[in-house]
């Protein structure tokens, strides 16, 4: 469990040099759509070949356990690590009951480094980076940068002011016209929402739109 990982790892950083190690969370791409094919029992044994697969593998896990549903986290040393075999890792061909299934695991990682941390904010830290992997399409796993919880926590106070700005009408309309090439002049306008944020100013789309 959860609670077992971050027991565990807190009592081996006592002994050992938490800077040896990282933390990596794991998860299996469109999981939900998997397990509705093979059923709950199939997905169950799916999910028990992944953690066998990767705790199997030139990673070597030292502690292991399943975050929840199909995350699984794991503690690594970090001389384990092969980049070039990682990508390769992540695609795992999966055969149940005469089907094959090619599944497409995503990996976030954080390398020990805060002195003090405890494995739980390690834990959180992997899984921000995992979040983040969809952003970065040139490999299915990526690293923890402290921007990332930055880039969160900015998103989650958007969203907050997004909805009070709603309340208090701070979307305007504004119309760009449209000219006809024919004529030259103005027979039609678009309407353009813009965001006027009561502290940061006029907004452009790309800040609210993903």
């Amino acid at each position: 469990s959860r609670e077992g990982f971050i027991e565990e790892a807190d009592a081996l950083f006592q002994t050992q040099t938490p800077s040896d190690y990282a933390v990596a969370v794991f998860d299996i791409y469109n999981f939900k759509a998997i397990n509705d094919i093979f059923g709950i029992d199939g997905g169950d044994q799916l999910l028990r070949f992944v953690l066998e697969k990767i705790n199997d593998s030139f990673l070597a896990p030292e502690i292991s356990a399943r975050l929840e549903s199909d995350w699984f986290v794991f503690l690594i040393r970090r001389d384990h690590f092969k980049w070039e075999d990682l990508d390769e890792l992540l695609k795992i061909k999966y055969v149940y009951h005469g089907r094959t299934i090619h599944l497409q695991l995503r990996c976030g990682i954080y390398f020990v480094e805060a002195p003090f941390a405890s494995a739980s904010q390690m834990v959180e830290w992997s899984i921000t980076a995992k979040q983040n992997v969809d952003r970065d399409s040139r490999h299915q796993y990526t690293f923890y940068e402290p921007q990332m919880s930055f880039d969160q926590i900015s998103e989650a106070q958007m969203l907050i002011d997004f909805k009070k700005s709603i309340k208090e009408h701070h979307f305007k309309v504004y119309y760009q016209p449209i000219i006809s090439l024919h004529t030259g002049k103005i027979h039609a306008a678009e309407a353009l929402v813009r965001w006027q944020h009561p502290e940061r100013g006029l907004l452009p789309p790309d800040v609210c739109i993903d």
